[in-house]
């Protein structure tokens, strides 16, 4: 029998011996040790040359231990709930030290202090708070103004200063031996300590960040801001799961890299081939577009016999295969469907042919290629992030199990001073202390009365390991199918009842929505006919059509307060969301009756109306945004909705490093093209068509944060991003070297993540799919389904679980650890003592 005891708990000799354990103190106090021999309290109080595992056979617990065993086994629980790791101190001052750092409001203050290391990327030089980011507009709209020297870097001393208390507490908590032995912490250590260097170089030469080069170096290159987003990913476990799986996932993506990259290279070579262009012209920029100025008029071309096939393919080749530089860049914008069909226009107007070479490439590049590596990136993704999952899931069973150790051990003890001892099974918990631990266990109450309801179904006094585990995994269990009981009639009067009823049926429900879908039709037509008049005039029909619906919508919810009374209009989370509409729409149609007056007024024309449209605009948003509430109600829509309900609230952590990435992509563009802005440095390009300075895309710059996160955000929409590409590749000082940043961008935001996400969301939609599946298989509707429609809102007997939802979406495909890999883990925590 293997048994778990905590060190610091013993009394071993009149001797006390402190080290990794804990204190041990005398055992001669105790009654059991009277009478042992010399030899054997001496072999009991060399622990200290013994291995993690040792022997302590008929060694009892003090009496007053059951708090601290309950203590440690609270604690357990909790790590098991929130997927930790155990390996940390257990002694007493250790844990309540644990609890406070593992509580709410410190971990919310820790994100908070984090979240404001990040936001001061807005606010350092050069800072984003401007109301445009184009260069023209910059001195003509409301501009912050830069803060004074050294304010930035006093508010990230208060937070680095609070990222190292954090860093110590770990320190303290885990230990020498456990801090080292974790890269993530060791790193962390290093960036602080990097930072603090970092920040104090800046202060030193903040007054100077104005100056030219060399001088504002010192101050620009701030390599501190590089580990704000790697404190941020540290901070969350899911995230660092997402981080190890994309890096495990990262060779597979190169292999698939590979033959895009050859498939890119043949059509290149192909292409540079097919398409010269004349060898005695030079007459492209660096940019590769050519000058227009040096190309025939349309119409002409039609009229002149002496252009011919050879002409339109040294046009192609002059334009877009100049190079091979040239060609590999032309086909990659192709890859993305960016500049199609532009880049066959020139061949293809003379040569419909031609089409063969761009059709294919695009086939086999974009439609075969790419989509063959969503699947491989599924395939691999999945397996690495369910083997995380599935880490994680041990972690929860190893804790339980701890917890469920410790309480064996205490039960022992209690049973040798029992008369029931003969009745005791040795590898059983008493249900007392299991009900005493599920009132410390630091949950919320609402999730208790289902685990009581549980523990209580097991008919003896004492509970195994699959009962005591089967009791806290309803913390986690997703019974968000089960349906809510009928909502009992509040009145005993027939007349109310048959009122109640109505108001639940579910042909209520569906008259209340096509009363929606009539008003929404009202506005569309509305607009599509008189927009200005209908905005403006409060005399206008639109106005007439809005007091109608919303004095229908006031009563609507009148009635469904009745009829489901109080609580069960409450408890549906869709009657809320129509009430508060409805009270917003009110408070709108009032003040525009108070200010305006009635729509069948004939004065009201002379009225100011100056702030009526942003009245009636608001208004005719919110009854747009009422229809939303149809969607609960049929069923395909259902589980689309539900969808992606589920990826805003399990896919947190993805986002968390898509931030990251965006973050740290961010700063590298302000430190490379900051001094990129304004009209392009080739005066020829600002004439020609179809260029960053003909487009007025001014605004698309790295001079500001802000605005580095909204020029990559266009990279990765892909639309239009080779004019980026050709301007920084022009007017930056890295020539077309620049290049290399937008198309890493690109593999890094497109290739790799964007096809993480779409993985990420087939799983969670096939995930919801099964599981609506199955839930109508076990659960088929009931005798009142479809009669009573609102009444029977879906519900939960469980709450959410305090934890990264990501687990549960995935829970059905994890598997249970076998039990000797959960010992071989206990065995590993340098606090316990097994046998």
């Amino acid at each position: 029998m293997k048994r778990v005891d905590v060190l610091s708990e013993y009394r071993i000799n009149s001797a006390t011996y402190t080290g990794s354990y804990g204190t041990v103190d005398s055992l001669n106090q105790y009654p059991n040790d009277q009478g042992t021999s010399p030899a054997k309290r001496s072999s009991r109080s060399s622990i200290n040359t013994s291995p993690t595992v040792l022997n302590i056979n008929n060694l009892p617990l003090p009496t007053n231990t059951k708090d601290t065993a309950l203590l440690q086994s609270a604690v357990f629980i909790l790590d098991g709930i929130k997927y930790r790791s155990i390996q940390h101190k257990i002694d007493p001052l250790s844990l309540s030290i644990y609890q406070v750092y593992h509580s709410r409001p410190f971990q919310w203050l820790l994100k908070g202090v984090l979240l404001l290391l990040l936001m001061l990327a807005f606010f350092e030089y050069p800072t984003s708070f401007s109301l445009s980011s184009d260069y023209r507009f910059r001195n003509q709209t409301w501009f912050l103004g830069e803060a004074p020297c050294g304010t930035t870097e006093a508010v990230e001393i208060v937070c680095l200063i609070f990222i190292l208390c954090d860093c110590m507490l770990r320190f303290y908590l885990g230990g020498w031996k456990r801090f080292v032995r974790k890269p993530w912490l060791v790193l962390y250590a290093v960036m602080i300590g990097l930072s603090f260097i970092d920040v104090f170089i800046s202060i030193a030469f903040c007054d100077r960040k104005y100056d030219p080069l060399p001088m504002s170096l010192a101050y620009t290159l701030r390599m501190r801001r590089y580990f704000r987003p790697i404190f941020f990913l540290i901070s969350s476990t899911i995230m660092k799961k997402f981080a190890k799986a994309v890096a495990l996932t990262l060779p597979h993506i190169f292999t698939v890299l590979v033959l895009l990259v050859i498939h890119m290279y043949v059509f290149a070579m192909i292409g540079l081939l097919v398409f010269p262009h004349p060898p005695d012209k030079a007459i492209t920029n660096t940019t590769g577009i050519i000058n227009s100025t040096h190309l025939p008029d349309a119409d002409s071309d039609l009229i002149n016999p002496n252009l011919n096939y050879s002409y339109y393919t040294q046009q192609e080749g002059e334009r877009y295969f100049r190079t091979v530089a040239d060609a590999l860049e032309s086909l990659l914008v192709l890859l993305t469907t960016a500049n199609h069909p532009d880049v066959m226009m020139p061949i293809y107007q003379y040569n419909r042919f031609s089409a063969i070479y761009f059709i294919l490439f695009l086939g086999i590049g974009s439609y075969i290629i790419l989509n063959l590596l969503i699947a491989v990136i599924y395939n691999h993704f999945k397996g690495f992030f369910q083997n995380s999952l599935q880490s994680s899931f041990l972690r929860r069973r190893v804790a339980f199990r701890a917890a469920f150790t410790i309480l064996i051990r205490k039960t022992q003890d209690l049973m040798k001073r029992s008369s029931q001892r003969n009745s005791y099974s040795h590898d059983h918990v008493g249900k007392d202390l299991v009900r005493e631990l599920l009132q410390r266990v630091k949950i919320k109450e609402s999730q208790k009365p289902l685990m009581y309801q549980k523990l209580e179904t097991v008919n003896s006094q004492f509970i195994s390991w699959k009962h005591f585990r089967e009791v806290f995994d309803l913390i986690s269990q997703d019974t968000s199918r089960r349906r809510a009981a009928r909502l009992p009639y509040y009145t005993n009067v027939r007349v109310f009842q048959w009122f109640q009823f109505i108001i639940r049926h579910r042909i209520f429900a569906y008259f209340t929505h096509f009363v929606s879908i009539v008003n929404v039709i009202i506005i569309t037509v509305e607009l599509q006919l008189s927009y200005s008049e209908s905005l403006s005039n409060p005399d206008s029909r639109l106005a007439g059509f809005n007091l109608f619906f919303v004095s229908y919508y006031v009563l609507e919810q009148i009635l469904k307060l009745i009829g489901f009374g109080l609580k069960g209009y409450f408890r549906s989370i869709g009657n809320i969301y129509e009430g508060l509409l409805t009270l917003a729409l009110l408070i709108l149609e009032i003040l525009a009756l108070a200010l305006y007056g009635g729509p069948l007024q004939t004065h009201a024309h002379l009225i100011d109306v100056t702030q009526f449209d942003i009245i009636i605009r608001l208004m005719n948003i919110f009854i747009v945004l009422r229809i939303l509430r149809i969607l609960a109600h049929v069923e395909k829509l259902k589980i689309l909705t539900a969808t992606i309900f589920e990826l805003i609230r399990n896919l947190r952590g993805f986002s968390g490093i898509i931030f990251v990435i965006y973050y740290i992509f961010a700063l590298l563009g302000m430190q490379l093209f900051m001094d990129v802005d304004g009209p392009s440095h080739d005066p020829t390009l600002r004439m020609t068509c179809g260029t960053y300075d003909k487009l007025r895309y001014f605004a698309n710059n790295f001079h500001d944060f802000a605005s580095s996160l909204m020029v990559l955000w266009d990279v990765m929409v892909v639309n239009n991003w080779f004019i980026l590409l050709d301007k920084y590749g022009t007017d930056s000082f890295l020539g077309n070297w620049a290049k290399l940043y937008f198309i890493a961008w690109w593999l890094v935001a497109v290739i790799i993540f964007v096809n993480l996400f779409i993985s990420l969301v087939l799983e969670t939609f096939l995930v919801k799919w099964e599981a609506v599946h199955r839930s109508q298989e076990e659960n088929p509707p009931g005798e009142y389904e479809g009669r009573e429609g609102e009444a029977w809102e879906r519900q939960a007997t469980q709450v959410d679980s305090q934890i990264s939802d990501i687990h549960n979406l995935l829970r059905a495909q994890l598997v249970e650890p076998e039990e000797s890999r959960i010992m071989h883990e206990l065995q590993r925590h340098h606090d316990l003592m097994l046998v």
